[in-house]
């Protein structure tokens, strides 16, 4: 007697307990529920959106194994879609897996930027098989006998990491006086690194280039002179409230743009007359993604593929904490600079927040708050707690949030330029 095949039609949830995933969180729908927050860069932006993922599986708060229904019209399961949303999901450096769920299967992809469309699973689990109900235990408990494919976790943070060196090493030797301050390379980096967040955010739009810097030919162009770094540095204090990444004499006010343009002009000027116009070289590279050699620009190993809208926080920290100690390495030492993993970090925020009987009206104090990735998770999970059954919170309880139950001192000047 035939065995009847497995059914394609059961709920998504059912069907994944086959495999041991429990805890599911749908990705293939708009917002709906504070679960999906920490995925906002994975949802649909609008209801006709294709939507690239249909769910992840998490453990204890970690994506371990993002899926995609090829049972469902509702999401495409092609293989070029396939090998764009791994190299997509490569951004987040989960320790995380791609699962294409088929009837009776589930294919399992690694996630990594080098993935193509002709990549094979590189393991398929039959629904019917003894072992299914224990895959996801294995990813777990990190047994998974595929786990030495996981190299893309610190991937990101090294290519970032690596852009800051190259550019620290360059005007800040590593013994003796260099060329520029430390901190001044610190933050003309991250104010470059900032605004290629904001455009692959699509925070800031080509049409609205005018506005933020007339001479740039585009937006990655913005950093490239001394005049364009002075007008994107002087709009970026504008819009946010100036005290970003301080460069220039912090009494000129905030909105007084043309002022700030002016000082910040003298300021990249003087800049590239003590370290030539190789630093704007650096600054370009930074927005493009591409390796700074000589004074031109040489493309590396597909940085079209980083995208900044999907790059957490945390990496960001992780950065902070390793580059503090170049570009400030008593303050770092005498300090005690460490930077925690994010899911480390994660964890403890959970489990204060366990403890907290009034967790919607929890303050949070973090009194050596480094780059912030302690206070992005408090945030997050408070945001969660003013969630009222299908009900978001409208933006001025997250104002009120931000103002009233969050705050973070650090006695580093490079923690807090990057904070």
């Amino acid at each position: 007697m035939a065995s009847t095949p497995p059914n394609s039609t059961l709920p998504l949830t059912q069907r994944l307990a086959a495999y041991g995933c429990s805890t599911v969180i749908r990705l293939d729908e708009k917002l709906t529920s504070a679960e999906q927050l920490d995925y906002l860069d994975l949802l649909p932006k609008q209801s006709n959106h294709t939507p690239i993922l249909t769910a992840v599986a998490e453990h204890q708060g970690a994506a371990l194994l993002y899926l995609v229904d090829a049972t469902s019209t509702d999401v495409r399961s092609d293989a070029a879609s396939l090998a764009a949303a791994r190299r997509q999901l490569a951004n987040r450096s989960d320790p995380a897996w791609l699962g294409v769920l088929r009837p009776g299967s589930l294919e399992i992809f690694p996630i990594s930027f080098q993935e193509t469309r002709d990549s094979q699973p590189v393991r398929i689990i039959e629904e019917r098989s003894q072992t299914a109900p224990l895959f996801f235990q294995s990813l777990v408990h990190g047994t998974f006998e595929e786990n030495h494919r996981l190299h893309g976790t610190d991937y990101v943070f090294n290519k970032i990491f690596d852009l800051l060196t190259r550019m620290t090493n360059d005007f800040v030797p590593t013994e003796g006086k260099g060329k520029l301050e430390a901190l001044e390379v610190l933050s003309m980096a991250g104010r470059a690194l900032f605004f290629r967040f904001l455009i692959d955010r699509r925070i800031v739009l080509e049409n609205e280039r005018d506005q933020i810097c007339s001479a740039a030919d585009e937006l990655k162009d913005a950093f490239s002179s001394a005049d364009k770094a002075a007008q994107t540095s002087a709009w970026l204090d504008a819009t946010f409230n100036g005290d970003f990444l301080p460069l220039i004499d912090e009494s000129i006010p905030a909105d007084d743009r043309k002022a700030r343009e002016a000082e910040y002009l003298r300021f990249f000027r003087r800049t590239e007359r003590l370290a030539g116009k190789r630093v704007f070289v650096h600054l370009h590279a930074i927005l493009h993604g591409w390796r700074a050699t000589g004074e031109t620009v040489q493309t590396e190993l597909d940085w079209d593929d980083f995208d900044f809208a999907h790059i957490p926080v945390g990496v960001l920290s992780q950065v902070y904490e390793s580059f503090s100690h170049r570009a400030d390495p008593l303050t770092a030492r005498d300090t005690s600079v460490h930077y925690t993993p994010r899911l480390i970090a994660g964890l403890m925020v959970e489990q204060a927040f366990a403890a907290t009987k009034q967790k919607a009206s929890a303050r949070v104090l973090d009194s050596s708050c480094g780059a912030g990735i302690f206070l992005v998770l408090a945030f997050r999970r408070l945001v969660r707690e003013h969630w009222i059954g299908d009900q978001r919170p409208k933006t001025a309880v997250i104002q009120s949030i931000l103002y009233n139950q969050l705050r973070g001192f650090d006695i580093s000047e490079s923690a807090l330029r990057l904070a």
